[in-house]
This record gives structure tokens, C-alpha cells and sequence, in this order.
């Protein structure tokens, strides 16, 4: 077998094991409690973030809406949008783990989610997995980042799926491919569901 081909087709798993080791380790102050407290700072979103991906998981998992509640202003209810909405849905199973560490973990799986699909499009664009780590590792390490993770606004950590859109829509207009321009069209509609900001 071609060295050259079987070196290739690891790469994006490379890819993923730096990205995930960057991750862990950026995540590493807050693993000890991962199960007990939620990530972001006292006094911050972080609460009605985990709240509300909770709420998604719970009107999901009991076939209800998730667009009104009664567990607030109750008795009356209240009409809401759980934002990032596209990422919360996908995420919604991990609310079977509890609240605190669904919160958790999307918040995790956020960030390296981002850098891995930031990883792809430069990877598309710039054909090399190495450019492609050392940018998705800038996304994961950038200081507005960590600012949105202290900060509880998972809408402004779910930045996956713009590096998604950008890399299909790079390749339906190079490779004059219809179907990944109605997968960045698809995509425009998660990157908007995820953050109307």
C-alpha cells in the first residue's frame, strides 16, 4: 500500500487527537468538578444557558414545544427561544447525563467542535491538515472565546458550524458541485439557528 495514501487518510484523525489534547487541557482547571459545577463565571449566563439546554432536552425528550414553558411566570408561561438552537438540539441527548454536565459538555464539544471545523475549511482551502490545526487551535485559544465561555453564551461558542459553511460553499463554487452548495445553503440556516447575533 502507498505510504504516502495511508499517511493521508489519518491525518484528519491527527488532527482531531491535537485538537482534542488542546482542548482537555484548556478544559483542565474545571475537570475535577465537571460533574458538580457549571462552566462560566457567578452572576453570568451561565445558569440560564444551562437552564435553557435543559429545557430543550426535556421538551424534546417528552415531545412537547420547546418554544413556550410554564416553568417560568408560572402560571401563565412564557414564550422562549433556547439559543445556540441548532447545537442544542444536536446536543439534547446529553441532557440524560444531568443538567451540570450536559451544560458542561456541550460547552466542550462547542469549542472543539469548533476548532475541528475550522481545521477542515483550512484544511479545503489551504489543502494541509498542519495549517488546518494551527487554526482551529487559534479559534479554541482565542480570548473572545474564553470570554463567551466565562461568560455562559454557548451562542457565541458555537462558532462550528460558519467554518462548515465557508469550506462547502468554497467547494461548490470550485468545484461547481450542486450538492455542497444546498449542503452551505443547509448550513446558513444552522448558522443562523445557532446565533441570530
Amino acid at each position: 500500500m502507498n505510504r504516502i495514501a495511508t499517511k493521508g487518510r489519518h491525518q484528519p484523525l491527527y488532527a482531531l487527537l491535537a485538537l482534542l489534547a488542546l482542548n482537555v487541557w484548556m478544559f483542565s482547571p474545571v475537570l475535577a468538578d465537571f460533574s458538580t459545577h457549571l462552566i462560566g463565571d457567578p452572576q453570568t449566563d451561565a445558569i440560564r444557558g444551562a437552564w435553557g439546554l435543559h429545557h430543550l432536552h426535556e421538551s424534546l425528550a417528552t415531545v412537547q414545544s420547546p418554544w413556550n414553558t410554564t416553568r417560568i411566570n408560572f402560571p401563565n408561561g412564557a414564550e422562549l427561544l433556547v439559543l445556540p438552537l441548532a447545537s442544542g438540539i444536536i446536543l439534547s441527548p446529553l441532557g440524560w447525563l444531568g443538567p451540570e454536565i450536559a451544560w458542561n459538555m456541550t460547552m466542550f464539544m462547542l469549542v472543539l467542535a469548533s476548532g475541528m471545523t475550522t481545521a477542515w475549511m483550512t484544511k479545503v482551502m489551504c489543502d494541509g491538515w498542519v495549517a488546518g490545526v494551527v487554526a482551529g487551535a487559534m479559534v479554541m485559544a482565542q480570548p473572545m472565546l474564553h470570554q463567551a465561555i466565562a461568560d455562559g453564551t454557548a451562542e457565541h461558542v458555537a462558532l462550528w458550524a460558519v467554518p462548515l459553511f465557508i469550506g462547502a460553499t468554497w467547494i461548490a463554487l470550485h468545484q461547481q458541485n450542486p450538492k455542497w452548495g444546498v449542503g452551505a445553503g443547509l448550513l446558513s440556516i444552522v448558522v443562523a439557528l445557532d446565533s441570530p447575533y
